[in-house]
């Protein structure tokens, strides 16, 4: 796994905001909801928000059913996050 790391020390984040269904996203489980909470999480840490990914109505049971998180992880192992 490839590291690449901040010179000055800094954390790098991935949000990652999911619902899997309308419910969930008609309530407090909103994806902007869930953004603010991880933008609020990663400024009070003082990390450094590289992106936030947002996925509407995605299954979580399977890892094929969340390309958006492969691709976050994948973002993760390469070293840019």
């Amino acid at each position: 796994m490839k590291r690449r790391f901040d010179p000055t020390g800094t954390v790098r984040a991935v949000g990652y905001a999911r619902v899997s269904t309308q419910e969930q996203a008609e309530s407090g489980a909103s994806i902007p909801a869930q953004v603010v909470v991880i933008e609020g999480e990663v400024e009070r840490r003082g990390w450094d928000l590289i992106r936030n990914v947002d996925v509407d109505n995605a299954s979580g049971k399977r890892m094929s059913n969340r390309p958006s998180l492969a691709a976050v992880l994948a973002s993760l192992a390469d070293g840019h996050a």
